[in-house]
């Protein structure tokens, strides 16, 4: 740089000394008519400030002083040839070379976030059932607010906060506007009748055993056992690429047995449901108690048996956990009474009364909760039901758990604590992203078991693992593995390792916007909220949720990741 601006001096300095000559023996051409000296001895040396400005312009003019024009080292964007080409490009010269023993550069620092203290679990669980609110009550609507989700709150019926405000359209309610909430005067209260033992509900150990195509083969004219998928209604405004290549129709049976398997409900309840809504099991078609569906007439867009028996699945773990987390103290039936629980109920026994208050007023929800209703129903199908010992997990028996990716790979911690399969259970798994996850894009890193184990389900982007070996995901410890695609899945029935490959993150299996996977735990059935009680600690680190849905940590030796919805530094997670 030095030798650079030395050239420019010497350049400058001797071009003014030229100059300076030519003037000095401008005498010998005063004469010549051609050169007028005179005038530019005037024009250029009338004063010394003028010399100064001759010397700065010319150093500038000889372009020494002006900065030098750069040329840019950069290479022009080729927008003529199509993107792929550019990809391919980029991949040729620089290969993606992850193998089963790569492992990055440099251990990533995970992003320590001060908070003091150190995060704890919130409480879900209650204590007690709360007591009936006996004197009306004020709430402010804030954004997002409506009146459904105001009633769930406060548990009170939607009618009620509307008559008791006049408010003439439920739809437009104003943030800021403060509404009287109605007390909880109960209609009556729940007679406490018990339908089924605590965990009846659950896909608990006999729920295993129970083999649906040998059942419906006992009633080979029922509407299950004839049930074909239908084809469904083509989106004419779809573009062609957007639309699934092939539909395969599932029967009744895989339908009842997928939806049991993904949502943990013995299939023997919503047979049982069935039955006793609509006779779908003893006749051919549904009896039209509820229109054209099988358990409860929500709509045309729920009439499907697979939406009728997620609905269903869904509704009666939300009574059950809900129940056990002491969050219900009344129950509002569809004609807006309002039903006093019985504090000595089961979990079983209030989430059917759940389920039948979505459906029924007073008077059928009496009889369908009564000994001669749904418990009937079951007995005639089933037999009387069994008391099964079913113990709740203690976290001792918790085995040990490693991340689901390899070592040494950098996956992204992207979810925290939410939701184990729909909005009915709790809160009990959390998500990871692989290193190249681009919207739901075919990775090429794999999903690994975070345990030694077995598996004992392989199919619609679900993947479980028996961990106490015996084959039955009905009892011990089990490890949901969801969003696990096609390509490369473990088969069932496989015995693996901790580490081994369980197959590839994807989108299959449920909504997902980036391929991923959903790690979930279960215990003889039952959905394992991550709190203080069941802690979920994986390679060492333990993970917390903050109270917000999908938002948590990853915590060990006070260090903090924290979970982002998108792929980010800050959420980058090795071991």
């Amino acid at each position: 740089m030095q030798s650079d601006f030395f050239k420019v001096a010497i350049h400058n300095t001797g071009l003014f000394f030229i100059i300076v000559i030519i003037l000095h023996f401008a005498p010998i051409f005063r004469n010549n008519k051609f050169f007028p000296v005179d005038l530019i001895k005037k024009f250029f040396f009338r004063s010394t400030m003028i010399k100064g400005c001759l010397f700065i312009f010319l150093c500038f003019l000889s372009s020494g002083c002006l900065p030098e024009k750069r040329t840019s080292q950069v290479q022009p964007l080729d927008l003529i040839h199509p993107i792929a080409s550019l990809t391919s490009a980029a991949l040729t010269e620089h290969p993606w070379t992850a193998t089963a023993e790569w492992k990055p550069s440099v251990t990533p620092q995970p992003t320590q976030i001060q908070l003091t203290p150190l995060p704890t679990h919130p409480q879900f669980k209650r204590e007690r059932i709360p007591t009936l609110r006996a004197e009306d009550a004020s709430h402010v609507v804030a954004e997002g607010d409506t009146i459904t989700i105001i009633a769930a709150n406060y548990q009170v019926s939607k009618n009620a906060i509307i008559e008791k405000n006049q408010i003439k359209n439920p739809d437009l309610i104003a943030v800021g506007q403060e509404l009287v909430i109605p007390a909880q005067i109960p209609d009556f209260q729940d007679p406490g009748n018990e339908i089924l033992p605590e965990k009846g509900i659950l896909f608990g150990p006999s729920a295993n055993d129970f083999n649906i195509s040998a059942f419906l083969a006992e009633h080979p004219q029922s509407y299950l056992t004839n049930y074909i998928e239908p084809e469904p209604t083509p989106n004419p405004e779809a573009k062609k690429s957007e639309q699934q290549p092939s539909f395969k129709a599932r029967n009744g049976a895989e339908i009842l047995y997928q939806t049991a398997i993904q949502n943990s409900i013995d299939p023997r309840i919503l047979i049982a449901l069935m039955e006793f809504q609509t006779h779908s099991i003893s006749e051919k078609k549904p009896n039209g108690n509820q229109k054209k569906s099988v358990i409860a007439h929500l709509g045309s867009y729920y009439e499907p048996l697979a939406r009728q028996l997620a609905w269903a699945a869904d509704t009666l773990n939300e009574g059950y956990y809900n129940w056990k987390d002491k969050k219900t103290n009344l129950w509002i039936l569809n004609d807006d009474t309002l039903v006093a629980v019985n504090p000595k109920v089961n979990a079983s026994t209030a989430a059917l009364q759940y389920l039948f208050s979505k459906i029924f007023g007073a008077e059928d929800w009496l009889y369908a909760i009564s000994k001669n209703g749904f418990s009937l129903t079951y007995q005639q199908l089933f037999g009387k039901t069994s008391d099964e010992f079913l113990s709740d997990p203690e976290f001792e028996t918790s085995p040990k758990l490693d991340f689901p990716f390899a070592a040494g790979e950098i996956w992204s911690f992207t979810s925290g604590p939410h939701v184990g399969w729909t909005d009915g259970t709790p809160w009990s798994a959390i998500d990871f992203a692989p290193p190249d996850a681009v919207g739901c894009n075919m990775s090429q890193y794999w999903i690994t078991a975070s345990a030694p184990g077995i598996i004992v389900y392989s199919q619609n982007g679900l993947v479980i693992e028996d961990l106490d070996g015996d084959g039955n995901m009905g009892t011990g410890w089990i490890l949901v593995y969801l969003h696990v695609e096609s390509r490369d899945r473990i088969e069932i029935n496989t015995q693996v390792d901790r580490g081994a490959r369980i197959g590839h993150p994807s989108c299959e299996g449920g909504i997902a916007n980036g391929s991923h996977v959903h790690l979930a735990r279960r215990y003889n059935g039952e959905w394992i909220p991550i709190n203080q009680d069941y802690p979920m600690i994986l390679s060492g680190w333990e993970v917390f949720s903050t109270g917000s849905h999908y938002d948590g940590y990853l915590e060990k030796d006070g260090t903090l990741i924290e979970a982002w919805y998108f792929k980010t530094e800050a959420s980058e997670i090795s071991y």
